[in-house]
């Protein structure tokens, strides 16, 4: 069950979380917003050689993960056809319908990252409205938000599979 992908599918979406983090973030410093009027113009700098190198190391991350995660998938998907993980979805791979105790634990988890976004995302809103924060800072509260969705989740789930095993 370890290896089923559907269990380590929260690690893979903390991944792309963490990446698009940190790419937001590169561009958001690399980059400057002049703005004339009504024009408004937004340059992208990759002047120094430290930048393009960065710049590249974050493309060929992202783009290797992303590879590597759909390869995974479709590996999974040929070696549990009756526990496919679709490519397009309305209800998450990672709830384990499989028997009534996985049922329970997906409910279980779910329900902590209820509790979590109720009390966060009023939070994270109470400092929004008060203090000067750049959209950059509400782009990274928010990707944060999701990344606590998918820890929390996969602790939840992580106990139930080595209680299995």
């Amino acid at each position: 069950m370890k290896k089923d992908m559907r269990i380590t599918y929260p690690l893979w979406m903390m991944g792309f979380i963490f990446l698009i983090g940190v790419s937001i973030f590169y561009v958001a410093k690399t980059s400057v917003v002049e703005s004339n009027g009504d024009d408004v113009t937004l340059t992208f700098m990759i002047g120094t050689g430290s930048n393009i190198i960065a710049f590249s190391l974050i493309s060929i991350i992202l783009l290797t993960t992303v590879i590597t995660f759909f390869v995974r998938m479709l590996l999974h998907n040929r070696k549990n056809p009756e526990r496919k993980i679709p490519f397009v979805y309305w209800k998450p791979p990672e709830y384990i319908d499989d028997d009534e105790l996985f049922q329970q634990a997906t409910g279980r988890a779910t329900r902590k990252v209820y509790t979590f976004f109720v009390t966060a995302i009023p939070f994270l809103f109470i400092i929004y409205i008060s203090l000067p924060i750049g959209k950059l800072w509400m782009a990274m509260g928010v990707l944060f938000l999701g990344f606590m969705q998918y820890l929390i989740y996969y602790k939840e789930i992580r106990k139930y599979v080595s209680e299995e095993e």
